[in-house]
């Protein structure tokens, strides 16, 4: 017999990221904001050299642009 197995609930958060190499993480934010979509961090530059910001698209995946 097999067990069913549990899931989290969407509230639980995301439990992985898609991050995109752009070439201008400033201006793909400031495209972003045009369209409405709310950062949920950043554009800031990250301890190992890189400057990322992140989003949730509407099914709650999370994106990263990365340069």
């Amino acid at each position: 017999m097999w067990a069913s197995a549990k899931f989290a609930e969407p509230e639980a958060g995301a439990r992985f990221q898609i991050t995109i190499e752009v070439e201008d993480v400033d201006a793909v934010c400031e495209k972003l904001a045009e369209r409405g979509v709310k950062l949920r961090n950043g554009p800031q530059d990250r301890p190992w050299g890189i400057r990322t910001a992140s989003f949730a698209d509407p099914s709650g995946h999370v994106w990263e642009i990365a340069k």
